[in-house]
């Protein structure tokens, strides 16, 4: 009996640490909304959701019409939406260039803004 328990307990907590993680399906995207109209200070963890773990919904006209009327028209809201919407749907282009990439760039941007100011300080 105790082992049952313990496979239970176990079982719980690995479904509930998933579903912190498995992006967000269209009916608690939805429950979310419904509840920020009583509880708006709930806005910030809709936000961090839609942010962090994504939607596994398509984004359609009838969401972002529902998105408008319960968030009031909120355009962090939105703007956190329609990200998520891009990220579903090319999850590739959504991610971050490695670090190594990122400083190459900044690097080269670095060097491309100096030969450019030192070729305008000749010019005057």
């Amino acid at each position: 009996m105790k082992k049952l328990f313990l496979a239970l307990t176990i079982f719980c907590l690995f479904q509930a640490a998933f579903a912190q993680t498995a992006p967000l399906t269209q009916a608690e995207y939805v429950k979310m909304l419904y509840a920020l109209q009583k509880a708006p200070e709930t806005k910030a963890d809709i936000i961090e959701a839609l942010r962090k773990r994504g939607i596994d919904f398509v984004l359609t006209d009838g969401i972002r019409r529902l998105t408008r009327s319960k968030g009031a028209n909120d355009e962090e809201l939105k703007r956190a939406l329609e990200e998520a919407g891009r990220r579903k749907q090319d999850p590739e282009g959504a991610k971050l260039p490695s670090a190594k990439d990122a400083s190459e760039v900044l690097e080269n941007a670095r060097k491309t803004l100096l030969r450019q100011s030192k070729r305008c300080q000749t010019l005057s």
